[in-house]
């Protein structure tokens, strides 16, 4: 029977997780026991993240990965959550989807493989309606998404007018993976670390306008 993940529950899935070793196959059985067994997984790897680091990043994406691939309502809970005025929560989704976008069916690394694809990307660039703050974190996220975030642009522009220079940085290195030869040429957004200039501020402005 389903039961509701809590945050506490993960540190033994992690175990179990981290017990299979190199194994691939045996990787992958854990998560999709565990995606198959429990409800809720998107929450608690989205708040449990932010208190972890490497390799137990991993377990947590390939849990949540395993868990979107279940079927539609699994999606529905992330679109639902991506939503969410929860901000610490939603930041953690997308450090999440950092690491699920290129999580393999085999737990490898493939990264012509973007999680849920221009749809997830739609919602991500979405949260930058209702958390501006987030804007460094989806930036982040919509360049590692790359071609499948090709359809987000006019948002990362919007992120470039940012007084955040954090915020600017990684929106114009998104911009340089998604469209390097559209608008990162366009407006001469090189280079990386600079603030844009008056000139680009207001071509830009008029882009987003027209």
């Amino acid at each position: 029977m389903n039961h509701i993940i809590t945050p506490p529950d993960l540190y033994a899935e992690i175990e179990r997780y981290r017990a299979a070793g190199d194994d691939r196959r045996r990787r992958c059985a854990v998560a999709d026991d565990i995606a198959a067994s429990r409800t809720g997984i998107w929450d608690a790897c989205g708040r449990k993240i932010r208190d972890v680091e490497g390799n137990e990043r991993i377990a947590l994406a390939h849990f949540a990965s395993a868990y979107y691939k279940r079927g539609p309502r699994q999606k529905d809970e992330l679109v639902s959550l991506l939503h969410s005025p929860d901000t610490q929560l939603v930041l953690g989704l997308l450090t999440l989807l950092n690491y699920t976008v290129d999580l393999g069916p085999g737990g490898e690394w493939q990264m012509d493989k973007r999680l849920g694809g221009a749809e997830v990307a739609g919602h991500v660039a979405g949260v930058y309606n209702t958390h501006p703050n987030l804007a460094t974190a989806i930036a982040t996220t919509l360049g590692v998404y790359d071609q499948a975030a090709k359809g987000e642009v006019a948002t990362l522009l919007r992120i470039t007018l940012s007084q955040d220079r954090n915020a600017v940085f990684s929106a114009k290195i998104a911009l340089q993976e998604i469209d390097p030869t559209g608008v990162y040429l366009q407006f001469n957004l090189d280079p990386l670390d600079a603030p844009l200039t008056d000139d680009q501020r207001a071509a830009i402005q008029k882009h987003l306008g027209g």
